[in-house]
This record gives structure tokens, sequence and C-alpha cells, in this order.
């Protein structure tokens, strides 16, 4: 019987390569989760902005934190989980 990670591989090897069959997947859920850091790093300075029309400020900050800072969260636990143990690294 083949382990969890063995399966997981066979599994990844079967379906994954829509675009690029030697790009390991977690490559491509590091660069998501850069592309997402920088949407929220370039997005969050005109949130503050006086002179942005205020439609345009809602708007903008629905998206950064419904969206964008999610999709942050949940990269971050996908790269970081090892198998069943937590995702989120150990603070204590």
């Amino acid at each position: 019987m083949k382990s969890p990670e063995q399966e997981a591989a066979t599994r990844e090897a079967e379906r994954h390569g829509c675009c690029c069959r030697r790009c390991k997947l977690r490559w491509e859920l590091y660069f998501a989760l850069g592309l997402d850091i920088i949407i929220l790093v370039v997005g969050a300075p005109p949130l503050g902005q006086a002179n942005s029309p205020v439609p345009y400020r809602v708007w903008l900050g629905f998206y950064l934190f419904a969206v964008v800072l999610p999709s942050i969260c949940a990269f971050t636990y996908a790269l970081y989980t090892a198998g069943g143990a937590s995702g989120w690294p150990r603070l204590f």
C-alpha cells in the first residue's frame, strides 16, 4: 500500500501540468503567493489617499481585504502544510 505522500505525488503527476509539466505545483503556489503580496503592497497606499474617489476606495478595500488577503492566507497555509501537521509555523 502506498504512503499518503506517494499517493499525492502520483495524483499530482497524473493531473498537474496544465501549462508547464516541468513546473512543480509548489513553485506555482509560491508565484501566486508572491503576486498576491505584490497586489496587497501596491494596492494599500491608495486607500489612505484623500483625493481618491470614495467608491474606488471602498471597492479597493473590499478587494484587498475580502479577496487578496484570504488568498494570501490560503496559499501560505497550503505551502506550510506538511502531511497532516498544522500549516502555520509554530510560535511556541
